[in-house]
């Protein structure tokens, strides 16, 4: 048996954290959960935490692309150890706008590049990150839709 602790924030707005007690087959055999934020997202928790207790870790998922969706899947992710982080690097140079703002509007429900270009003014000068922006909607939310 093991215990994995893991946590996910969009900062300054919302967290979930989770611990997994886990057997040698990574099934789930028991979570401790806390989270901060709206009441969607404790709702989504509440509901996914109890369906992931009996259940192996590598076959759960959530399907969605809500914040509280998105920020579960990177937990997962995480726990199942093939969450890939990135150093928050300037994607917009113009706005000097870095990815973590742009994941953090994404996640909030910017799931284009014109809502993306709103909320951040990423992509509003030159238009060279435009590609850039394209790739983290679809890494974020577009693998979620196909699921559905």
């Amino acid at each position: 048996m093991c215990m994995q602790s893991f946590r996910v924030e969009i900062k300054n707005r919302c967290w979930v954290e989770a611990s997994f007690k886990l057997d040698e087959y990574k099934n789930v055999l028991s979570v401790d959960w806390h989270a901060q934020g709206s009441f969607d997202l404790i709702q989504e928790c509440e509901k996914f935490f109890k369906l992931a207790l009996q259940k192996n870790l590598e076959s759960l998922s959530v399907v969605g692309v809500k914040t509280a969706q998105l920020m579960l899947n990177e937990l997962l992710d995480k726990a199942k150890g093939v969450y890939k982080s990135v150093d928050d690097i300037e994607i917009c140079h113009c706005r000097k706008i870095n990815r973590s703002e742009i994941i953090d509007a994404i996640l909030l429900g910017a799931h284009t590049p014109e809502k993306v270009k709103k909320w951040t003014t990423a992509s509003s000068g030159c238009g060279t990150c435009r590609s850039d922006v394209d790739k983290l909607i679809n890494e974020l939310i577009k693998r979620d839709v196909s699921k559905s």
